[in-house]
């Protein structure tokens, strides 16, 4: 029984490593009703640095999940982030 315990908790940790370093958005909290994610956007900096931590710390942004326009990010108090060299919308940032 201890080792089956032993091995459910080591596959446990082996899929959290995998979920952290392999999947390319973070949930990171939660407000006004939406989930907020750690992402980052690859076209500034592709390829070498999307796949370590600290890439995620320099490049990253928080960002509502699923807010798509920028009403409905107004609508959620959020702060719309609009890219500086297309003039579009790119996401809700919660802060």
């Amino acid at each position: 029984m201890k080792k089956v315990l032993i091995g459910i908790l080591l596959l446990i940790i082996l899929v959290a490593i995998i979920w952290w370093f392999f999947i390319p958005i973070k949930i990171v909290g939660y407000k006004n009703g939406h989930l907020i994610i750690m992402s980052q956007f690859c076209s500034d900096y592709c390829p070498g640095y999307g796949d370590t931590l600290e890439s995620w710390k320099r490049y990253g942004h928080r960002e509502y999940l699923h807010v798509t326009t920028e009403e409905s990010c107004l609508e959620i108090k959020g702060k719309p982030v609009i890219d500086g060299a297309y003039r579009i919308y790119r996401y809700c940032s919660p802060e």
